[in-house]
């Protein structure tokens, strides 16, 4: 061919064209074409025709684009894209271009820039047609089926961006949709190299065909711990491959999630995720091609070569990284692999031979191992702390006892600390000089013998109990008989000695229980009207004090007490103390739905409704009903009472292990029976405070009840007094009359004006008349509250008008007050206020409040009534000058029989009998009102109710 070189000599001098893009090339074999600086083919050879059947006119003046196979394009994209970086060197890519029968035909295809200097130019492009054995495998993110799953390797962050670039354009020139899963740097770089390559990012967004998703969040979606959930990451994808899948469009996507796991060490969540997505791609009904990528430098090693293989075992198909695929020839391809033979049978022979060192080693270190082992398992199996020093004292060993006794999580490394951990003291309190200590006492050949020591934890300021240890001390010797270090055995009997303190403590509480059995308060006639007595707490707060007592007693973590109500055989929590409030709201709201056979087995819950302790072990029960709360085992003991079950005492050690002994069970079992007769005692206290209170409250409904028939009779007697005078005075009048008429008759002189006195009897008849309605009234009263009392007030329920109602309650008032200056303001803008009511008992209300306001002010403060109508309600308030209501007795004034203490009857008499605005406030709630008050003490009261409206076309 005649261009062959990597590098065409650019014609000089007269021979230089003025345009190099209209000189055409007529070179034999190789398909060579000229492109200008965007890709149009300005000159083309005339082996076109031969090689893909095209007349080189047709050719002259298209892109080469159009003739590259739509998956190789971005290959050549990235190809000249190169050239045009570095304008002095060719590159290679092998491609398919179409013939002109449809066909698709291989080329190696090497491009040079025909120029000089920097910046684009016209490039030359010499292609030629390899051979079946020349093509080998397409390597690059461009090419893919219709579902697919490939990885590619990369060393440079700028390799990986080009191929994602040429994925998407691919994809998206195509038609495709392309849901890119990147870091925020990975997706940045690649929309940069997309919008530089002419690519409208915006409009692919707007379509849906461009979905870039975030690495980070989406992998914080759909990991459950340090593992990817499968119900989680087929949520979040299938929903984006879904919004993808719209209209029908292929998908493309690529995933960085697995290697943001592998770059933080999580290799086995990343190739867990890879085989999530290999389930989805073959279930999911959108198929897909998934690109995934790793930077290479996270495999090396030989640690590596497994992971390795199994990650390129999750894809269908692995593209090396740039130092292979970007080689553009296949004999530079084999040189490559040959190299990397090479050096792999090189690593393997080092790796032999370096495992058979490294095994020779670890069998000499398994011999010294087998020997320190045996030591160790001396030293480790001594239940008491055993520590080894050197001739200063210092501590070269400590076994795991020595280690937990000198506090949690500290290890050999600590060992210089611990001579620093405790305060050692004497067991009366002296501090420990340096050479009296045990150590330092065998460093001189002493051997020391349990001597008891107190000490002081420093490091934890928690820790305020002393722990009392007994410490034995031996030097050790060389073979020439020299002191080299010193063994000391320590024994803590800290917990020998606090059950020793609590057995002691246990008796002293018991004998504090039993004194406070018996000394139940003896019932005080001095308080038979008081309240109840305040010294007697509720229950509850006695099973606590109960529970915090027992558990004190007993010494351990958690305490509970239930009772067993005797009819439903139903268990009532009564106290519990030692658990998380999560654990105690939990336990207020299980026990009440368990008995014992819910969570014992049928001997067991037989045995504590007999009356035997029982110890429930839940891991023999691991369906037990009773939640555990993290214990292994729990002491239930029954609470019995005149030889009946009544509940059980519950008590624990919570997740510490612990094996109850006969003794703590014996102990148990009486400071149930206490606790017992103690809730016993507490019952017949309350019992007797309750008797105590409901005495009080019928003596005093029985002084109210006297209170009320005292001033009913008094109410009912004064009018009926009054009458009776009248009546009496008038019958005078009347025969004073009788006799004048008569002297009239017979001819005597008249000794008085009788018009006189028919208008003073008419006065007199009146007046019974008045007396005679307030006893009505008084009557009516009571007969209304009984009928109120009985569910039996009949509302007789009309169309009525609430301004004539209350026009009619002021005229009468206006009658029998004619002194009073009453005053009504209506609504100017409404003739009538239509309500659907019982009028008579709408108008008892306004009289009701009327009368109050004339009797509680003064002759000569007005009373106002003023009616306010909105859309739906009518408000009425009868507003008096009167001494107005404390706020404390506003609400009181509505119930029954109740009178305002303090407050006298400023005109009229009588004081009434406490049911007016009772029975007022019943009328307006039946026809769905409300009443109320508003009032302040020496400013008067505004008594107030409100009724609904009739509503329109009614």
């Amino acid at each position: 061919m005649a261009i062959s070189a990597q590098k065409m000599k650019r014609p000089t001098g007269a021979d230089a064209p003025g345009q190099p893009d209209e000189q055409p090339l007529d070179l034999a074999g190789d398909l060579v074409a000229l492109l200008d600086a965007d890709g149009i083919i300005t000159s083309i050879s005339p082996t076109i025709t031969l090689l893909l059947g095209y007349p080189p006119d047709a050719i002259v003046g298209r892109s080469l684009h159009a003739l590259v196979h739509p998956d190789d394009d971005a290959l050549l994209r990235q190809l000249l894209h190169a050239i045009g970086q570095t304008a002095e060197s060719s590159r290679g890519a092998h491609y398919r271009l179409r013939a002109h029968d449809g066909s698709w035909r291989w080329f190696a295809a090497t491009a040079t820039p025909l120029l000089q200097g920097s910046g684009r130019g016209p490039i030359v492009v010499t292609q030629r047609a390899l051979s079946p054995r020349e093509r080998g495998p397409q390597a690059h993110a461009s090419a893919r089926g219709a579902s697919e799953h490939f990885v590619q390797f990369y060393e440079s962050d700028d390799f990986l961006i080009t191929s994602l670039a040429d994925y998407v354009r691919a994809g998206l020139e195509a038609g495709d949709a392309c849901v890119v899963i990147a870091t925020p740097a990975h997706r940045e770089s690649l929309e940069q190299r997309l919008l530089a390559d002419g690519l409208d990012l915006a409009a692919a967004r707007t379509r849906g065909a461009y979905l870039p998703r975030d690495a980070s969040a989406t992998l914080a979606k759909i990991l459950r711990g340090d593992m990817p959930a499968p119900e989680r990451f087929a949520s979040v994808v299938s929903g984006v491959l879904a919004r993808a899948a719209k209209g029908g469009r292929r998908i493309r996507v690529f995933g960085e999630m697995v290697a943001l796991l592998w770059a933080e060490g999580n290799q086995t969540a990343a190739i867990h995720l890879e085989a999530l997505w290999n389930e989805l791609q073959a279930t999911t009904p959108q198929p897909f091609v998934l690109f995934c990528g790793y930077a290479m430098h996270g495999f090396v090693g030989e640690a590596q070569r497994s992971a390795f293989a199994e990650v390129c075992h999750q894809h269908a198909r692995v593209i090396p990284h740039e130092r292979y695929t970007t080689l553009s020839t296949s004999d530079e391809r084999l040189r490559a692999i040959s190299l990397l033979q090479q050096k792999a049978a090189s690593l393997e022979a080092e790796i032999a031979s370096r495992t058979r060192t490294e095994e020779r080693l670890r069998a000499a270190e398994r011999a010294a191992a087998a020997q320190a082992r045996h030591l160790e398992a001396v030293i480790e199996a001594v239940p008491d702390a055993l520590s080894i020093h050197d001739a200063t004292g210092r501590i070269l060993r400590l076994n795991a006892a020595g280690q937990r006794s000198a506090g949690s999580g500290r290890g050999h490394e600590a060992l210089d600390e611990l001579p620093h951990v405790y305060d050692l003291r004497t067991p009366d309190g002296a501090p420990f000089s340096t050479d009296d200590q045990p150590v330092a006492r065998a460093l001189r050949g002493e051997v020391v013998t349990a001597m008891e020591m107190h000490a002081h934890q420093l490091a934890d300021a928690h820790d305020t109990e002393p722990h009392i240890i007994l410490v034995s001390a031996a030097p050790l010797r060389d073979a020439d008989g020299q002191i080299e270090g010193v063994v000391t055995l320590t024994h803590d009997v800290t917990e020998r000695r606090q059950l020793e303190l609590r057995t002691r403590e246990a008796l002293e509480a018991l004998l504090a229980m039993a004194e406070t059995l018996v000394s139940v308060p003896a019932a005080d006639p001095s308080h038979a009207v008081a309240t109840a007595r305040p010294e007697v707490p509720d229950l509850a707060t006695v099973a606590r004090r109960l529970a915090e007592l027992t558990r004190r007693v007993l010494g351990c973590e958690r305490v509970s007490l239930t009772t067993l109500e005797p009819e439903s055989r139903q268990t009532r929590p009564l106290a519990v103390v030692g658990l998380a409030p999560e654990q105690e709201h939990l336990w207020w709201n299980t026990i009440p739905t368990l008995q014992p056979t819910d969570y014992l087995d049928e001997l067991s819950a037989h045995r504590l409704l007999a009356g035997e302790p029982v110890v429930l072990t839940f891991a023999t029960r691991p369906n037990s009903a009773r939640p555990s709360y993290g214990a292994e085992k729990t002491l239930m003991v029954p609470m019995r009472l005149r030889g009946q079950y009544i509940g059980t005492l519950t008590a624990g050690y919570g997740v510490t292990p612990h094996e109850y002994t006969t003794e703590e069970i014996a102990l148990a079992g009486a400071v149930a029976q206490l606790t017992a007769l103690v809730i016993d005692r507490e019952r017949l206290l309350r019992d007797r405070e309750a008797a105590r209170a409901n005495e009080m409250a019928l003596r005093e409904a029985n002084r109210r009840l006297d209170e009320f028939i005292s001033v009913a009779g008094h109410e009912l007697r004064t009018p009926l007094t009054s009458s009776k005078i009248n009546v009496q005075l008038a019958e005078r009048q009347l025969q004073r009359l009788v006799a004048a008429t008569s002297g009239r008759a017979r001819g005597h002189a008249a000794t008085g004006d009788p018009n006189s006195d028919l208008a003073r009897l008419s006065d007199l008849f009146s007046r019974v008349g008045r007396q005679m309605d307030r006893q009505q009234r008084l009557v009516d009263d009571l007969l209304d509250l009984s009928r109120i009392q009985a569910g039996k007030l009949d509302l007789s329920v009309a169309p009525c008008d609430l301004a004539l109602i209350i026009r009619e309650a002021i005229e009468e008032q206006r009658l029998m007050h004619p002194t009073r200056m009453l005053s009504v303001v209506l609504p100017a803008h409404r003739e009538a206020v239509p309500l659907l009511a019982d009028a008579d008992r709408v108008g008892q209300v306004v009289t009701n409040y009327l009368t109050n306001a004339l009797k509680y002010s003064p002759d000569h403060q007005p009373v106002i009534v003023c009616l306010e109508v909105d859309d739906a309600t009518a408000r009425v308030s009868v507003r008096d000058r009167g001494p107005g209501l404390p706020p404390e007795e506003q609400d009181a004034v509505w119930q029954r029989f109740h009178r305002v203490h303090g407050i006298q009857v400023q005109s009229g008499s009588g004081v009434g009998l406490g049911l007016g605005l009772y029975i007022s406030r019943t009328i307006i709630e039946r026809h769905g009102g409300a009443v109320g008050v508003d009032s302040t003490p020496g400013h008067g009261s505004s008594f107030w109710f409100t009724l609904p409206l009739t509503p329109a076309g009614t």
